[in-house]
């Protein structure tokens, strides 16, 4: 069967094909000249590509810009993709370690939200919780996130969640607490046992290298673990970041 093009679709698109490709954006006129149409009919594409968000105004002359509809369609492919990948390397994480409660944890504004997450009383189960954040110092996935965020985010973080006397029994100060981000960098993941569920979480990142999400693990301390069990979670969690984000570059 012959393809049949959509005549205004395709002028849509190559619109905003020609918006992207430009240094500064375009004006109405160079719109309409690049798709050989009248004025008038460039005015109401136009009009209906800001209306969708797809295009922005700015500027005087005035230029259009691409618009924030674009950036939603890639957060909402980011997300399944997350979503997808994240279920996988919990699972991957729950057959290596049956005992284990491991998290895919992603920020949005100033928190840490646990996006999905997978326990040994759900059978393997991934579910979605909604509400659980991290907001403490002495957590392997906050502290996997602090070592990993851009200077910008972190910032942000700490204004909300400062190091304050809650946290003085982990941590001697300042000085304490960096020395231990700058381990888990060179490190590539953070382990921590002290006082509380034996826990592990590694790094998450985009194609570009930006940090996208934290894949964290724990054991807690009443089931005792031994080293080999330890161990193999940290060896479990460093593997599933590892094809997580391997797989992310891949989609």
């Amino acid at each position: 069967m012959p393809h049949t093009s959509i005549q205004s679709l395709t002028r849509g698109l190559t619109v905003l094909n020609a918006v992207a490709e430009s240094e500064r954006g375009l004006g109405p006129v160079a719109i309409a000249e690049q798709l050989g149409v009248s004025p008038a009919t460039a005015h109401n594409l136009i009009g209906t590509l800001i209306a969708a968000g797809w295009l922005i105004k700015s500027g005087r002359p005035q230029r259009l810009q691409l618009g924030p509809a674009l950036d939603e369609l890639l957060r909402k492919q980011r997300r399944r993709a997350l979503h997808s990948h994240g279920s996988h390397a919990l699972r991957q994480i729950a057959a290596a370690c049956p005992r284990a409660t491991a998290v895919v944890v992603e920020q949005l504004g100033a928190q840490l939200h646990t996006r999905l997450r997978i326990d040994p009383s759900q059978r393997g189960r991934v579910q979605e919780p909604a509400g659980s954040v991290f907001g403490s110092h002495f957590s392997a996935v906050t502290l996997c996130w602090l070592a990993f965020a851009p200077a910008p985010e972190r910032a942000l973080w700490e204004r909300m969640h400062p190091l304050s006397e809650a946290n003085s029994k982990t941590w001697h100060g300042r000085d304490d607490l960096e020395a231990v981000l700058e381990r888990t960098r060179e490190a590539g993941f953070v382990r921590v046992e002290r006082d509380h569920p034996v826990r592990v979480a590694a790094p998450i990142f985009s194609p570009g290298g930006e940090l996208v999400a934290v894949l964290g693990a724990s054991l807690m301390v009443v089931e005792n673990p031994d080293d080999t069990e330890r161990n193999a979670l940290s060896t479990a969690v460093c593997d599933a970041a590892a094809l997580f984000t391997q797989s992310l570059a891949e989609t």
